[in-house]
Parts: structure tokens; C-alpha cells; sequence
């Protein structure tokens, strides 16, 4: 299946739809993953949209079938993984309720809804989003962590286009690491992340200095790198 590549504007403009038709229905919700890291500063353009639905109510796929519900350019397609009991999102690009197939290929944009507790996506309170511009964001240190803990499963993985996703995943926690030093940020206002997730990534943390030697001094102003 041939997909087409989506511009920053479009991946932007799928973005607000989402959250607006999450918040018509109830719900807030945040970006994480390349979204976030576009709207935090970082140059590479997002393929797709990672968005944690702040909710304990729904399932995943039922917050998918509500999406595609309420507005006809959401749609459902079966997973790669035949095993798979979920359904992958996405958005015509089009904007038509048919098919965006066209010319070859899907003008389509995935989107990846996700929830607290899901890939140790930690809790975030409502009030502690960060908003830059009219885009919800997952503050600036559990978006970084996710990353790293991103980059060592990508590294461990058996198939190779996850491995390939490391490098990328690397030059995204340089640019976050800078960023977030940059602006004064430590790990110690971030009281409300869960201790396990915390104590999880500071291990991580450990991996990637030993790797990226260079970053030890920015996790270190951060907070995040253990006493030795």
C-alpha cells in the first residue's frame, strides 16, 4: 500500500481536527512523539500524529470508532499484523468521506491514539499540559523520556524497520536534551511523574550516556542522571 507523505502543513491541520473533535466529544487530549517534538522546536517534519487521549473511560479502539463517528474523514483500516485486534486510523487528506486513493497512492495521515498507562505513557494532569499555540503538548521532560525509552526499543527490536527508527529517535533526544536544558528545566518540577516511570528512565538514561557520551552533562543538569 502506496502512501503519500504528508506536508508539515497538513500533518498540522489533521492535528487540530483531531483534538477539536476529541474535545467535541468529551475529551482532552495531548501530542506526543514527532508532532510534539515539531511543536517544541525540533526541524523534522512529523509523518503522523501520536496523541494521548486523557481518559480512563474508553478503550482505544472505541475512542477510534467515536473519532470516525463524528467526522466521516476518519477511517479504519486492518493492521499489517494479521493477529493484530486493532484497527490503525487514519485521515483522508482529500477531505471527501470516500476513498484517498488517488493517483497511485493513499493521501492519507495515520493517526495513533493512545492512552495513559499505554507504552508507560505517564498520567499527565489536565492543567500541566503545555499549549504553544492552540496545540496540546505533553511537557517537555516525560515527552523526552518517551523518546529515550522509544530509542531502546527500537534498538532491541527484531525487525529491521524498527531498528532503522534508532537513529532518528537519537537526533531527536540531542535536540530535546539542548532545548530542554536551554530552558531551565528539571526533573524535580515534574513531581507528579509516576516513580517507576522515573526510576525506568533514569536506567535508560545510563544506557544512552554510555552510547552518547556527550549527553551525560544535559541529562545531568536535568535531573536525570543517577548518582555513581
Amino acid at each position: 500500500m502506496a502512501h503519500y507523505k504528508p506536508t508539515q502543513v497538513e500533518v498540522e491541520t489533521v492535528a487540530r481536527v483531531t483534538v477539536n473533535v476529541l474535545a467535541t466529544i468529551g475529551y482532552q487530549s495531548c501530542f506526543v512523539g514527532s508532532m510534539a517534538c515539531s511543536r517544541y522546536g525540533l526541524r523534522r517534519v512529523p509523518n503522523d500524529i501520536d496523541i494521548v487521549v486523557l481518559t480512563s473511560e474508553k478503550t482505544a479502539e472505541e475512542l477510534k470508532n467515536l473519532l470516525v463517528g463524528t467526522d466521516s474523514r476518519f477511517y479504519l483500516v486492518r493492521s499489517k499484523d494479521p493477529s493484530a485486534a486493532y484497527r490503525v486510523l487514519w485521515f483522508n487528506l482529500l477531505n471527501t468521506a470516500g476513498s484517498s486513493y488517488i493517483l497511485g497512492r493513499y493521501h492519507a495521515c495515520k493517526v495513533d491514539i493512545l492512552l495513559p498507562g499505554i507504552m508507560n505513557i505517564p498520567p499527565v494532569p489536565q492543567n500541566l499540559v503545555v499549549y504553544i499555540r492552540e496545540f496540546p503538548l505533553m511537557p517537555m521532560i516525560p515527552l523526552l523520556l518517551l523518546k529515550l525509552q522509544a530509542w531502546l526499543d527500537h534498538g532491541n527490536a527484531t525487525k529491521q524497520h524498527l531498528r532503522e527508527k534508532q537513529p532518528v529517535d537519537a537526533q531527536d533526544i540531542n535536540q530535546l536534551l539542548i532545548l530542554a536544558v536551554a530552558r531551565g528545566m528539571k526533573l524535580s518540577a515534574e513531581a507528579w511523574m509516576p516513580e517507576s516511570f522515573v526510576e525506568a528512565a533514569k536506567s535508560r538514561v545510563a544506557v544512552y550516556g554510555e552510547k552518547f557520551p556527550g549527553s551525560r552533562c544535559h541529562w545531568r543538569q536535568l535531573g536525570l542522571e543517577r548518582n555513581v
